[in-house]
């Protein structure tokens, strides 16, 4: 295999990683925990701003709640929430500015 500019050279040269399957005894029902952080629930948040952009409490308590099924920890479960308002607020077209003063209002 050629690169298509000697620039990438190095890409070539690289070891593909390693597929490791998961442990055949991991289960979604044990998943998470009261401090399972991380950012995997605040990956799949979004789509709950888009789906329920034009009730922003609806969208948060939905992300809030699927956060919960692997990312219990208080930081994840307010990250997810963030990440779907955040989003909704994009949808409405508001601008970052605006975005963050009304996402930054309770209620």
């Amino acid at each position: 295999m050629r690169a298509l500019f000697p620039e990438e050279q190095w890409i070539l040269a690289l070891t593909p990683p390693r597929i490791v399957a998961p442990p055949t005894s991991a289960s979604w029902a044990r998943a998470g925990g009261a401090q399972a952080g991380g950012c995997g629930s605040v990956m799949r948040a979004y789509p709950f701003g888009l789906v329920f952009a034009d009730d922003l409490g609806r969208a948060e308590r939905w992300a809030v709640e699927h956060s919960r099924l692997t990312h219990n920890d208080p930081i994840a479960l307010a990250a997810s929430g963030a990440m779907t308002v955040g989003t909704a607020l994009a949808v409405a077209g508001l601008g970052l500015a605006a975005a963050a003063a009304r996402a930054a209002r309770p209620g």
